[in-house]
């Protein structure tokens, strides 16, 4: 006897009966698997791409003006550019931006005034479901859109609100879980640091990190996730797209290829890269995010401080922070910015309690430098200059701004003794052989025990202003592809 195929012996009927019965029953389980994996299916998809991809903080692509020479005449051999902003790309509402701020009732007119803001004591973040499923990007990015909407901040019940004369700390990540413990020890260990609001900016969703950054418990803490990683952006813009122009190609032969951005090679004759144009993208999209789109920022006019995962912080970080911010404000009124780091050799002893004024270099002021609001506006009103320089690194196109926008250098006031260290060795523009971290730490921690005579300085001296002729900087490429500057001004509201 044969059943779908398959040979029953012949052993009397109880038994045949048994195995149909079995043979039946694995075949209903394997049909009510199916099903229910089509309804899935259906729900996730029967949610549109439009609900998808209402990611907090983000004006509408459709609003951006088109560059006529994004495609391509008919009588040429490449095709419209399919991947250009606003075609392929979603859609982003602004609707979604505004709906994120909401306004208090503080006198903004009053430097001292406690900022009022949703502070909530909140629960561990959630997992998010397996990144093995067909569906797994969708349901990523709808996981980025609620916890930044949500904008939960740990400690909020443990620590006072934040105030304007509080500073805040804002840290980009990627998933280098070393470096980022050493910074977080160095934090920790800094007096005054119940008093911060620190702001960890993630352009990768890795447990592991989140739960380093749910550990925190030693100021309040928000963890804000980037929403156009190439995480979940893997194989469209912004991330690498099969129909990109590979990185060497040459002109001619790109537009032969057909390929989606033959016409918007940079400077060098190159093509972009995903991985390094998001770099200077996400730094963009956190700093138009921390001034002005966050809440508990909303009547904030204290000083933001720019930091990175593997950089390690003085026992005295905030306590010196903060009287730079006051001897800018009482001595330096034409600075633009305060730096607590220099990568200049100077002897910490003499000048453990000097602020220099400096013309602001990409190469020397770009670890640890702090910026307010109005230092803010400025640069964002050269948002069309940044955006579209060609230059795939954030410090260097600010660094363009003097030169062009902003018709004056940024002017920086520099502690001449560092309270910051870089200890990556390990990165993007490191490739060291060997990533010791915890070495590295080591090291930066015992230069500051050796002169913890000289850390926390009562006040702190204006000296000497450093060289004001500050050279130009030469570009460096790979921001040439007109996607990548419709996207970055995206980013700005206005």
């Amino acid at each position: 006897m044969t059943l779908l195929g398959v040979g029953l012996p012949r052993r009397g009927s109880l038994f045949r009966k048994l195995m149909i019965g079995g043979i039946l029953m694995f075949i209903s389980c394997w049909i009510t698997v199916l099903m229910l994996q089509n309804s899935a299916d259906s729900s996730v998809s029967n949610t549109g791409r439009s609900q998808d991809h209402k990611l907090p903080y983000m004006p509408a692509h459709n609003n951006v003006p088109r560059d006529e020479n994004v495609y391509i005449k008919k009588n040429s051999t490449v095709k419209q550019q399919q991947d250009s902003v606003g075609k392929n790309t979603p859609h982003f509402p602004r609707k979604t931006l505004l709906s994120t701020r909401e306004h208090s009732a503080t006198n903004k007119t009053n430097q001292n005034t406690t900022i009022k803001a949703a502070h909530k004591s909140v629960p561990r973040i959630d997992s998010i479901p397996s990144m093995n499923g067909p569906n797994s990007v969708e349901l990523l990015r709808k996981k980025l859109v609620t916890l930044n909407r949500e904008e939960r901040i740990l400690n909020a019940d443990k620590f006072a609100p934040l105030g304007n004369d509080d500073i805040i700390l804002i840290v980009q990540v990627h998933k280098r879980v070393a470096y980022l413990r050493q910074l977080l020890d160095s934090l920790r260990a800094a007096r005054g640091v119940e008093e911060v609001l620190l702001v960890v900016s993630s352009d990768y969703y890795y447990e592991e990190m989140n739960q380093i950054v749910e550990s925190v418990d030693f100021c309040k803490v928000l963890q804000i996730f980037y929403p156009f990683s190439l995480q979940v952006f893997p194989d469209s813009f912004p991330g690498q797209s099969k129909t990109d122009c590979p990185r060497d190609v040459n002109r001619e032969k790109a537009i032969e290829m057909n390929c989606t951005n033959a016409l918007h090679p940079d400077s060098f004759g190159h093509y972009r890269e995903a991985k390094v144009t998001a770099i200077k993208h996400h730094w963009w999209w956190k700093v138009n995010t921390v001034f002005d789109h966050l809440r508990v920022t909303t009547d904030f006019n204290g000083y933001v401080f720019f930091l990175e995962e593997d950089h390690y912080l003085s026992p005295d970080f905030v306590h010196v922070a903060k009287r730079l911010v006051a001897l800018k404000r009482e001595q330096c009124q034409d600075c633009d910015l305060v730096n607590m780091g220099t990568y200049q050799k100077s002897s910490f002893a003499a000048m453990s309690s000097q602020a220099s004024p400096s013309l602001w270099n990409a190469g020397k002021n770009n670890m640890g430098f702090g910026m307010d609001r109005s230092t803010w506006n400025t640069i964002k009103g050269c948002r069309e200059k940044f955006c579209s320089y060609d230059d795939y690194n954030w410090d260097w196109s600010l660094n363009s701004l003097g030169n062009t926008c902003l018709g004056k250098k940024l002017k920086v006031l520099v502690m001449k003794a560092p309270r910051i260290i870089h200890i990556g060795t390990c990165g993007t523009h490191h490739h060291h052989k060997s990533c010791n971290e915890a070495e590295q730490a080591r090291v930066a921690r015992e230069g500051f025990s050796q002169n913890s005579a000289h850390l926390f300085p009562e006040s702190l001296q204006l000296a000497n202003p450093q060289s004001m002729g500050a050279r130009a900087l030469k570009n460096y490429g790979g921001w040439g592809d007109t996607r990548d500057h419709q996207l970055c001004l995206s980013f700005v509201t206005t």
